[in-house]
């Protein structure tokens, strides 16, 4: 997908913060992918898990100590996100629950299904900052 594959090659030439503050490195290391309704035609959970693989390793090149790459959709926003951070922050920057997992394809199916809920017209977003939220984490 195009703007799967643009998003890579921004990854690739772009610099990334190791700020000692999870906050600043966390927002100024994040990413957002936006599909539209066009392009969610042609989604499927394998381009999904191509991509985070694609973002994951686009970035390990960058990170030469330790770091953590975590990804989660936000139902909000309609977008599936992804940063990194030092490995030596303990935490990850949430002030909520969270569900963690270490298996793309479970948040690839997460984000086809929300995808469908926007553009199918099938659910208006119900999700709280109280809900948990399934973030991938790979380290």
């Amino acid at each position: 997908m195009k703007v799967m594959n643009e998003i890579i090659d921004e990854l690739k030439i772009s610099s990334i913060c190791k700020s000692s503050e999870l906050n600043k490195s966390a927002r100024e290391n994040q990413w957002s992918l936006f599909i539209s309704k066009t392009e969610y035609d042609d989604l499927t959970m394998e381009k999904l898990v191509d991509f985070l693989e694609g973002a994951y390793f686009a970035l390990k090149e960058k990170w030469h100590e330790g770091f953590v790459f975590y990804s989660w959709f936000d139902a909000m926003a309609g977008q599936l996100r992804f940063s990194s951070v030092s490995a030596r922050h303990k935490k990850l920057p949430f002030n909520r629950k969270l569900i963690i997992i270490d298996d793309a394809e479970v948040l690839a199916v997460e984000a086809l299904n929300e995808y469908s809920d926007m553009y199918k017209g099938t659910n208006l977003c119900k999700s709280t900052r109280r809900d948990p939220l399934l973030i991938l984490v790979w380290r």
